[in-house]
């Protein structure tokens, strides 16, 4: 079931959070992101347990996604596409056309993650040098992929 997020959220949030990126983003963080005025924040739940979620913000006609993430163990089952297709369908089905496009940036090492967004619509219309910063995981920053879906 997809829902939207609230405060109540932020803890298990947080912990699907660390689950699914290699640099989660703090409880802080996450907090400030629901309570955003523009934020699109959704869930996807399976038995009361949240797997799945996705980060946006519209941003005058643009939607620009920060995250969307799915438990390793329910990937592969459609939930990023039921997520992502929960934000971009009243969008195509509307007449009135606020917003013209959605973007995000993807890693582009992230093969699969391209393979999806690419598989949704969206195409690979610049790059961003060194977007992804070096961690304990990674020494060197990583470029990433600017992608676009227009509406």
């Amino acid at each position: 079931m997809i829902s939207v997020l609230t405060n109540d959220d932020v803890d298990n949030l947080t912990q699907l959070d660390a689950n699914c990126f290699e640099v989660p983003w703090s409880k802080n963080e996450l907090a400030e992101e629901i309570s955003h005025y523009n934020a699109i924040t959704i869930g996807y739940h399976e038995d009361k347990t949240l797997v799945g979620a996705l980060l946006a913000r519209i941003m005058i006609d643009e939607i620009w996604i920060f995250r969307i993430m799915v438990l390793p163990e329910y990937r592969r089952k459609k939930i990023a596409h039921q997520l992502l297709q929960k934000i971009i369908m009243p969008l195509k089905n509307s007449e009135e056309k606020n917003v013209s496009s959605v973007w995000i940036e993807v890693a582009k090492s992230n093969e699969s993650a391209i393979r999806f967004y690419e598989s949704e619509g969206f195409l690979r219309v610049s790059s961003r040098l060194g977007y992804y910063a070096a961690n304990h995981l990674r020494v060197e920053p990583e470029d990433a992929w600017v992608m676009c879906l227009r509406l």
